[in-house]
């Protein structure tokens, strides 16, 4: 703001451009003028991705030297951004000309700022919540903000974020803020589980369900059992309540529990020796007991026959499928038939219930015979079923009468 003058001495006169040497000592003085600054500087203002009110991108005024912008030019907007001032091109805020071979500013912005929703849909973010909210500029970057903050899901894998307004899912994270609210929701998978069940030991069915979803179980069957419930510890007899049971977030194996029928049958033989020493089947019943339960058969006694101990089988563990089957053997005792004709005595074994004929006609001379009587006295009657003793038989004899 200043101009030229000459250089003058400590008593007024123009100090020459070359003084040479004096003698006596000078003091020189630089003197200045004020002078009235008309000088012009060319600006170039860059809306920087603004337009100007004409449409235009880029200005370019003759400003007065050392003064501000504020006056020359209004300043440019852009969408979804707020104007925040001139800058150099280094980035630092300028407001007036400070040079004369003028400069280039440039358009500062400042993004409108927008809410972002995040809405866990039925999940939950790492501190419980179920929502979270940030104020963001636009084309700001966002992507950190939503990949730190992704929600979890008992069941489900994230796959997204869906725009709720929109319906548009994004499988890869946003980047940048866009000039709107932005309300968030999280994009759900489903996680498969399988419930594999189990009958003594044996996979006999896999199922899959979501977490949540009601568990249909298989109705196993095993004879001569009643079925109890499922348990999900093999071996353990605590069931679960298998009506209300939803899938949990696990593959899960369930096993069949069954109690013991206490009506399972089984079944009882009995063989008999017949008269000729062989053994026939007599009798077949059918008995009722517990299954897994040891069962005895404790056989009657008969008349004219003993058990057969060695060949029966009178005890057995009863299986569920009623397939046990016990055997009583009886073997036919034999007795001792004497028959006394007085003369001699003939004696011989029978089996029980064997048929006795009756012997030859006994002699006597001058005697009859009559009849054979048993021990009672009473006449016996041919043929003769053994019975279950020994008998004896005595001829009776009557006197002959002579003429």
């Amino acid at each position: 703001g200043f101009i030229d003058v000459p250089v003058v001495t400590d008593i007024g006169d123009p100090l020459a451009s070359s003084v040479g040497m004096y003698l006596v000592e000078v003091t020189a003085y630089l003197e200045f003028e004020n002078i009235t600054v008309t000088d012009m500087v060319p600006v170039t203002f860059n809306a920087n991705g603004g337009v100007f009110d004409d449409g235009s991108e880029e200005k370019v005024l003759e400003i007065p030297y050392n003064e501000g912008f504020t006056s020359y030019v209004e300043p440019p907007t852009k969408d979804e951004y707020v104007f925040d001032g001139w800058f150099d091109e280094s980035g630092e805020y300028v407001n007036g000309i400070f040079s004369r071979s003028g400069m280039e500013v440039y358009a500062g912005w400042v993004g409108i700022d927008y809410n972002l929703i995040l809405d866990a849909n039925g999940g939950e973010f790492y501190d419980g919540n179920t929502h979270l909210e940030h104020v963001i500029p636009y084309n700001e970057p966002i992507y950190d903000i939503i990949n730190e903050t992704l929600p979890t899901k008992i069941g489900c894998v994230f796959t997204g974020w869906m725009n709720s307004e929109t319906g548009e899912v994004y499988s890869e994270q946003l980047n940048f803020m866009p000039g709107c609210d932005l309300y968030l929701e999280a994009v759900w998978a489903n996680i498969i589980y399988s419930a594999e069940w189990y009958v003594e030991g044996e996979p006999v069915a896999v199922q899959e369900y979501i977490y949540g979803e009601r568990i249909q179980p298989p109705v196993p069957e095993k004879e001569g059992y009643v079925f109890y419930g499922w348990t999900q510890e093999e071996g353990s007899d605590i069931t679960v309540d298998i009506e209300n049971m939803t899938m949990p977030a696990c593959d899960i194996s369930l096993y069949a529990v069954f109690a013991p029928c206490d009506d399972t049958q089984y079944i009882v033989e009995t063989y008999m020796m017949n008269a000729d020493g062989e053994y026939e089947p007599t009798d077949t019943v059918v008995c009722i007991g517990m299954t897994d339960y040891e069962v005895e058969y404790i056989p009657p006694e008969m008349e004219g026959f003993e058990l057969n101990e060695e060949n029966s089988i009178l005890s057995g563990t009863l299986v569920g499928d009623g397939t046990l089957v016990l055997r009583v053997f009886y073997d036919r005792n034999k007795y001792v038939v004497t028959f006394d004709d007085t003369y001699e005595t003939i004696s011989d074994e029978y089996y029980y219930g064997a048929e006795i004929t009756e012997p030859e006609i006994p002699e006597k001379v001058g005697f009859v015979f009559e009849d054979w009587i048993d021990s009672d006295g009473n006449p016996v009657q041919f043929p003769y079923a053994m019975p279950a003793e020994d008998v004896t038989f005595t001829a009776v004899f009557s006197i002959c009468d002579y003429t």
